[in-house]
């Protein structure tokens, strides 16, 4: 493990050639080598989640800056990082007791050891009353049995942070605990292995769980419910945004490069408006991703327990998440049909494209957090004095500094009541959300008077698009057919 101290920057530098190696023009096929894994830990990835007082950085803008880098590189090996790190370490620093910590850290560091999350479950839909994993009370220590599927690292993780109901509340019970289990303890078992479309560093399956956990190693948080999870995710969903400004500046970049270089009968791509189009809808998306980056970094903080406001760490996952699959697309779009080939000598956008689509549905789904933010919204003080949209957002503090977008984009409509309303209306409050963030950073980021306009305009664009999908929607729906 890393021992000095150095600064930020030098810090970051230590990591360069690791990210090289794993480059897109690389394309290293398989899942992590372990010992690249032990060289990242020795080189001092973890530091920035640990508190100075158990020898780390505590250095939230470190890790941020750390998978914004990873992810220029390759999307899949900055996912690989944010789970060990901030889903795994950072929880166990602040929810376990200190000889679980210590316990952690003792192999975590020296043996370079990865950490997972386990918490969906093959069959079970977003909900702990579907939930099947329990935990039961034995000797001093708990019992957990259960089934896990799609947890990062699957077959490869050393240490496991699990959710579990209480077997005693029964199948209908709706609240959740947490425990820290080793794998080398055993009742830890892979029983089935996913090839997934993307993000293929990582080792993706189904894991059998009949284990014995002690009962120090029990986190110290209250049962939660389901959507409470979330407060334990928050800050890697913060992360997407670091990850999606590293990808889309890269993203950016390379379709640039293929226009400046692809030769077509009236001279060069980039010669043809439209490209130059797709080229700023790439730059808007990049745009958007560093404006939330700025508020990450000067808004927030990773090494303090549950966020109170969980409007703003959505917003980044779900519009990182939608602002990288539409950056590699267009990117997609210019390369034609090398883009659709992996190993393509003129570009990557095939293995980008893949990378990509998984970030709507990693940490939630897209269209159910879209739908919790309208949740967010409708449940504000005064809310319910509002009888159309943009009552609503006039009287939503996050956004309402920017609700006069709504009057410049089309027919205002009422308040959501239905799924389909209250997953558009989300959309919208998402994009709203980064207006106001484009604004109040828009001195503090790498954007010029010109990139401002149009990211803020890209938004705007969205949201016009939205309100139109709003108001055509039930013609579109399917009825339910009824069994007969």
């Amino acid at each position: 493990m890393q021992q000095s101290n150095p600064d930020t920057e030098t810090f970051l530098a230590q990591f360069s050639d690791i990210l090289l190696a794993f480059d897109y023009k690389e394309r290293p096929e398989g899942h992590l080598p372990e010992e690249v894994w032990k060289q990242l830990v020795d080189t001092g990835m973890y530091l920035p989640v640990i508190p100075a007082a158990h020898g780390g950085r505590e250095n939230f803008a470190e890790i941020s800056l750390l998978l914004e880098k990873a992810a220029y590189h390759n999307l899949g090996l900055a996912m690989s990082m944010n789970i060990p790190t901030l889903l795994f370490l950072r929880n166990v620093m602040l929810y376990a007791n200190v000889t679980t910590r210590e316990e952690v850290l003792a192999d975590l560091l020296p043996h370079g050891r990865m950490g997972g999350f386990a918490v969906i479950e093959p069959g079970v839909g977003s909900g702990s009353v579907t939930m099947r994993t329990f935990f039961e009370q034995e000797d001093d220590g708990y019992r957990i049995t259960g089934s896990k599927h799609w947890q990062g690292f699957s077959g490869a993780a050393h240490w496991w942070l699990i959710a579990a109901k209480d077997k005693a509340g029964g199948a209908a019970g709706d609240k959740v605990s947490f425990f820290i289990h080793k794998r080398a303890a055993g009742g830890f078992t892979t029983t089935v292995k996913y090839v997934p479309i993307g993000i293929t560093l990582m080792d993706y399956g189904v894991n059998e769980l009949d284990l014995f956990v002690p009962a120090y190693r029990k986190l110290e948080l209250e049962q939660m419910s389901f959507n409470a999870i979330f407060l334990l995710t928050s800050p890697s969903w913060g992360q997407w945004t670091a990850m999606g400004a590293g990808f889309l500046t890269r993203i950016y970049e390379e379709a640039f490069r293929y226009a400046a270089n692809r030769k077509v009968p009236a001279g060069y791509l980039l010669e043809v408006e439209h490209v130059r189009y797709r080229l700023g809808l790439i730059a808007a998306c990049r745009d958007v991703c560093r404006a939330l980056l700025a508020y990450l970094l000067q808004d927030t903080e990773i090494n303090t327990q549950a966020p109170s406001d969980l409007f703003p760490w959505q917003v980044m996952k779900v519009l990182a998440a939608d602002s990288m699959i539409a950056g590699a697309l267009h990117y997609q779009e210019l390369c034609g049909g090398d883009g659709c080939r992996y190993q393509a000598e003129s570009n990557f956008s095939a293995q980008a494209v893949q990378d990509a689509k998984g970030f709507a549905i990693f940490g939630g789904s897209n269209d159910m957090l879209y739908a919790l933010l309208t949740h967010y919204c409708l449940t504000a003080p005064g809310a319910d004095a509002a009888t159309d949209l943009l009552q609503l957002v006039e009287n939503y503090a996050p956004v309402s500094s920017v609700a006069a977008v709504l009057e410049e984009s089309g027919p205002i409509p009422d308040v959501p009541k239905s799924n389909t309303a209250m997953v558009i209306c989300g959309r919208i409050l998402a994009r709203l959300f980064a207006i106001v963030v484009i604004k109040r950073f828009k001195h503090t980021i790498p954007l010029e008077t010109t990139a401002v306009i149009a990211a803020t305009t890209y938004c705007k664009q969205e949201i016009a698009a939205l309100l139109l999908n709003w108001s055509v929607a039930s013609a579109i729906t399917i009825k339910q057919e009824v069994p007969a």
